[in-house]
């Protein structure tokens, strides 16, 4: 493993993945706004933590929120539209990168701890998560007619930093302020 090269290979943009996962929202956040008017958040699903394969998008209406109160609002686990094939064409530039990353990158198989280059390759895989979705929502992808809009990326079942990341850098101050309420 050359590590310059590995760290070069990590540093660089992502501009494939990144044009693939704006149109792939893009599209279908515009076939749910035909459908819905009462959208308030959505969400990019990346997989685990430690292990990026795919994106799930999930999405909810106010009418969908099973109880009162900012943790149901704001709790991606708790919204009931998942949907795990609408941004299925990220997935094949996900896995070249992935590829990539395998090629350059070696570790002793019986080694589970993450070490810096695979955790340097996640949160290649987080900005530009972030950064599609923050530029999607300069456009006006996430204008939704009855709601300041929602966004973030969600890590199922954990109190991931990307989390909080994510929420404090792509909604407004209100949503930041409710959803420290309820996860703080």
């Amino acid at each position: 493993m050359n590590k310059e090269t590995l760290k070069e290979w990590l540093a660089s943009e992502r501009h494939e993945l990144l044009d693939g996962t704006k149109q792939a929202i893009r599209q279908y956040v515009a076939q749910l706004r035909a459908q819905h008017s009462d959208i308030y958040g959505f969400a990019l699903l990346p997989g685990e933590t430690y292990e990026i394969k795919d994106l799930v998008a999930a999405w909810n209406r106010t009418q969908d929120i099973k109880k009162d109160g900012s943790y149901y609002r704001y709790c991606v686990d708790e919204w009931i539209h998942w949907d795990h094939k609408a941004l299925s064409a990220v997935t094949p530039l996900i896995a070249v990168l992935n590829q990539q990353f395998s090629g350059l990158h070696s570790k002793d198989a019986d080694d589970f701890v993450m070490d810096e280059f695979e955790i340097a390759h996640i949160r290649a895989y987080r900005s530009t998560f972030t950064r599609a979705l923050r530029e999607l929502k300069s456009e006006g992808v996430f204008d939704f007619p009855n709601a300041d809009p929602y966004l973030a990326i969600w890590f199922s079942d954990s109190g991931s930093d990307i989390i909080f990341a994510s929420v404090k850098e792509l909604n407004s101050q209100r949503i930041i302020d409710e959803f420290k309420s309820a996860f703080e």
